[in-house]
């Protein structure tokens, strides 16, 4: 099975979503510097997968990259159907810290 333009426009387009309402989060009403400091720390690690997923060729889904777009995209798929919170993304972060070793 490959992965085609399709299937990787859809999982750069489901993270950019996530990292919009990250990014709308960032500053608001009743949203804590502490919490506002998360969101913005998602949102800029969500836009540097976003270029290393646009990196990774349509058919090259066994590589590292391609792992990590799918485990980004099924996490930033989850957020945008249950609401994005404060603690869901403390935690993506924490994700991000681990995944950040695939993007070398």
């Amino acid at each position: 099975m490959m992965a085609t333009q399709v299937q990787k426009t859809l999982l750069i387009d489901n993270l950019r979503i996530l990292a919009e309402k990250c990014s709308q989060n960032i500053g608001a009403p009743g949203v804590s510097d502490e919490e506002s400091g998360y969101y913005e720390s998602a949102a800029s690690h969500i836009w540097v997968y976003i270029q290393a997923i646009d990196k990774i060729a349509p058919g090259d889904l066994n590589s590292g990259q391609a792992n990590l777009a799918r485990i980004l995209t099924l996490a930033a798929i989850d957020e945008l159907n249950n609401g994005i919170d404060y603690n869901d993304i403390a935690a993506l972060n924490l994700l991000f810290k681990q995944l950040d070793t695939l993007l070398v």
